[in-house]
């Protein structure tokens, strides 16, 4: 923007200035000079009068941009380009009217005081309080306060105009003892938000198996859904789930891998996919699930299971916090 706003300042200042010095050269106040005076001296002093007149038009635009991205406020800062920044947990910042933000690691929530924030990979609009996908670029439009808050230590790439806004308490993550190394993000992410609990004592249970009507109450969580209170446990999200999730039938019964995949895959919209898993068991998945199985291999959200799709095996505990994790991580902003 920086450079268009340069170039197009450039033209009308050299415009005026050339036919303000054709008007004038050859008069008796201006006689005609001559050549080498041309390129010389007049040369440099045109350009240094461009130049001047260049910084101070953009000088009024940043200005400007300042002044409408926080109103009467001395504590808004402005980066010159993308900015990195390391945020202990419970940092708060507000970001403004053409502020953008990548969050790079760590767990970042926003809320919006004004206006609207883009997803830049998907042009949709963000909704208040969600969680900021890693490596996505977030765009603040007109008129808009987005004030993100860092819900663990985090990293973020950061450009425009921001405030920090001092630091909130935030929940400490739980940590279990008894998950791998590999699930172990995906476990306490979940839990911190109420998504998927743990099984007392500190513990997760990474090898008990999930039976479908716990994956429908943590989908319905993670949209937002109260279940507490729900007689039988999993009644408010089986309810939740039917039809656009689940039929809701055998809530009790262990979850494969490809009913995982095809309740996420409805979850974020049954999106197109044609690119076949490079599994050599690939065509043991069930009709109903290949475009859903298709999409999750594709975007990371399942990985193969000892060198298998393994479709129509159950699911532990561990496989399904990774993959709600990996794709609420990847889509849910």
């Amino acid at each position: 923007m920086k450079r268009i706003i340069t170039a197009s300042l450039a033209v009308v200042l050299l415009a005026a200035m050339t036919c303000a010095s054709a008007s004038e050269a050859g008069t008796a106040a201006d006689p005609l000079v001559t050549k080498s005076y041309a390129e010389g001296e007049y040369a440099s002093g045109l350009v240094a009068e461009l130049t001047a007149g260049i910084n101070t038009a953009l000088q009024a635009v940043y200005d400007r941009a300042l002044g409408q991205a926080s109103p009467g406020s001395s504590d808004t800062k402005y980066t010159n380009g993308r900015e990195y920044m390391a945020l202990p947990a419970g940092s708060v910042l507000s970001v403004f009217t053409g502020g953008t933000v990548v969050l790079i690691g760590g767990d970042m929530s926003m809320s919006l005081r004004s206006g609207t924030v883009i997803d830049a990979s998907s042009g949709k609009a963000v909704s208040g309080g969600a969680d900021l996908a890693r490596n996505v670029r977030y765009v603040c439009v007109e008129d808009t306060t987005a004030v993100l808050t860092a819900m663990s230590d985090c990293t973020i790439i950061l450009e425009g105009s921001y405030r920090p806004d001092g630091k909130v308490d935030v929940p400490a993550r739980p940590t279990f003892t008894d998950v791998p190394a590999w699930c172990a993000e995906a476990a306490e992410y979940l839990a911190a938000r109420k998504i998927m609990d743990g099984t007392g004592a500190g513990l997760f249970s990474p090898n008990s198996t999930t039976t479908r009507g716990m994956v429908m109450t943590i989908l319905a969580r993670a949209a937002g859904v109260n279940t507490a209170g729900s007689d039988p446990w999993y009644q408010i999200g089986m309810e939740w789930s039917v039809p656009t999730i689940s039929d809701g039938t055998r809530p009790t019964a262990p979850v494969t891998r490809e009913e995982i995949a095809t309740m996420l895959w409805r979850y974020f919209g049954t999106p197109a996919c044609d690119k076949a898993p490079d599994f050599p068991d690939v065509y043991s998945v069930s009709g109903y699930a290949i475009t859903a199985m298709c999409w999750c291999v594709d975007n990371g959200i399942i990985n193969g299971n000892g060198g298998l799709l393994d479709p129509k095996g159950p699911a532990t505990r561990a496989q399904t916090a990774a993959m709600v994790y990996r794709a609420l991580t990847k889509f849910a902003g």
